[in-house]
């Protein structure tokens, strides 16, 4: 089991934190719960392809996420990558849909103070 924090930090200068719990349950699915702050838990079941952790979720009300993890070496070290696609329903039936791209690197941080 892998358990932690993510920090989302806004433009606006909003920060919302989220826990995250990752493990394999008895079918031998990966399963991914993320608290939200608000104390509702977003369940994500994932797989590994191509050396990649993909992950997706859907509700009966038409809400589908799917997004993909995995470590890259680069020139300037190991790089987390993230790709997905999100399909959400609004009220009045109009439909959002956002496809994202994340790059990360690690940065060192003394964890031991709180600070991210």
């Amino acid at each position: 089991m892998q358990v932690g924090t993510q920090v989302d930090r806004y433009p606006d200068g909003r920060v919302v934190r989220k826990t995250a719990r990752n493990y394999v349950n008895d079918n031998g699915t990966l399963i991914c719960e993320v608290e939200q702050p608000d104390g509702t838990t977003r369940t994500y079941r994932g797989r590994v392809s191509d050396g990649a952790i993909v992950w997706h979720r859907q509700t009966d009300a038409g809400l589908i996420e799917t997004f993909r993890e995995r470590v890259v070496d680069t020139p300037s070290g190991p790089e987390y990558r993230i790709d997905g696609f999100g399909v959400y329903p609004n009220e009045g039936g109009s439909t959002s849909y956002l496809q994202f791209v994340g790059r990360y690197r690690a940065a060192h941080q003394d964890v031991s103070k709180g600070r991210e």
